[in-house]
């Protein structure tokens, strides 16, 4: 499945029943993550998992949660709770804070 539909989902990851994946294209998902039911992910989402450190681990998402368009969650501490839509891109998050960061002023637009 991942050489053709560009999906990696291991066959050892807990999710619920219900899993649905929207569209075909760079979806990832942790063997570590734990899922609950009814989860909807979009194409360019990532559950993934940190490998060192205090944040060592994957996500804990609950029930009937949707993740939008390159949406990326990692690190054991994260819990996206139930009945979520995380329809944020994360590179604008990224993009704001870079700024901020080299600037010391916020992005607005």
């Amino acid at each position: 499945m991942q050489k053709v539909l560009h999906i990696s989902v291991p066959i050892k990851t807990e999710i619920g029943e219900g899993l649905y994946i929207g569209h075909t294209g760079r979806v990832v998902i942790s063997s570590l993550a734990v899922i609950g039911k009814n989860f909807n992910i979009a194409a360019g989402g990532t559950i993934g998992k940190e490998n060192r450190g205090s944040r060592e681990g994957a996500p804990i998402i609950g029930d009937n949660v949707w993740v939008g368009t390159n949406a990326y969650y990692r690190f054991s501490i994260e819990y996206i709770n139930t009945d979520t839509q995380t329809a944020i891109d994360e590179m604008d998050k990224l993009l704001r804070e870079a700024v901020r960061r080299c600037f010391q002023k916020d992005l607005e637009y």
